[in-house]
């Protein structure tokens, strides 16, 4: 049975995609080359390997934020 509170309201990011961008630091040879990636393969996934507070989540949502892709993020807790 699908949880009905689940099917009204559609998930939003944009707090976290907000909070992620704060104090980002532009990254355009990463952003480029992810970019690239994206619209050379039509299936699969890019993943983004680093350290913790190292810019993930920020380079993820920048990304997001300027080509409009589609998104989900994961949050623990």
């Amino acid at each position: 049975m699908i949880n009905q509170q689940i099917v009204k309201k559609p998930f939003n990011f944009q707090r976290v995609m907000d909070t992620a961008l704060e104090g980002y630091i532009r990254r355009p040879k990463i952003e480029s080359e992810i970019t690239s990636f994206i619209q050379a393969h039509q299936a699969g996934c890019c993943i983004v390997v680093g350290e913790a507070g190292s810019g993930k989540s920020a380079l993820a949502a920048a990304l997001i934020r300027s080509n409009g892709y589609l998104h989900h993020f994961l949050r623990k807790g």
